[in-house]
């Protein structure tokens, strides 16, 4: 059986490193700005404006608890496999200590390139900006790196995040599909 569709996409990084820009919240382009959350509070922003990012060398055991659901499950290996890159990051936006986004970055191929992986918003958190954020702060890392260029990979049928990426000005390079050889 085939699994869905993977787009893997890139973009410069240049364009993904610039400031924030008011038309690049978590929304669709024909949607209206929240102008606060689903549960009604403010959108919350960093001191700059923009939601506070915070990078760390290694994940914290509540990164971990959000990419394994998303993925259903890490094994006892993927802390490993997560961390054992030369330059990685991870992203944590936190707001009153609990942390409703995350994203990986690592710097690859000869220093060149800068991998997203594992961006997620919680979904009380979503439609504020904060994937958005991440993936800027993950491009201003990559940057100082010395990483020009930026690439992911999404499920085609992701299209909330397809979306996000083709307004953070990604484009698809190319793409694959997985095939799972029925259970004996």
């Amino acid at each position: 059986t085939a699994r869905p569709p993977v787009l893997v996409q890139t973009v410069p990084l240049r364009a993904l490193a610039a400031p924030p820009d008011a038309g690049l919240a978590d929304t669709p382009p024909d949607a209206d700005t929240p102008t606060a959350g689903p549960d009604g509070t403010p959108p919350l922003a960093g001191p700059d404006g923009t939601p506070p990012v915070t990078l760390a060398g290694a994940p914290a055991d509540d990164w971990l608890a959000i990419a394994a659901g998303r993925k259903g499950g890490l094994p006892d290996a993927a802390r490993h496999v997560l961390t054992a890159v030369d330059r990685v990051r991870f992203a944590e936006l936190r707001i009153d200590g609990r942390l409703l986004a995350v994203g990986r970055g690592t710097v690859t191929g000869e220093g060149r390139w800068l991998g997203v992986s594992l961006l997620e918003v919680l979904p009380e958190a979503r439609r504020r900006g904060f994937a958005v954020a991440v993936v800027r702060a993950l491009a201003r890392w990559g940057a100082a790196e010395g990483a020009t260029r930026a690439f992911l990979q999404v499920e085609q049928s992701n299209t909330g995040a397809v979306e996000l990426y083709r307004r953070l000005g990604f484009t698809t390079h190319h793409t694959y599909l997985t095939r799972v050889a029925p259970a004996a």
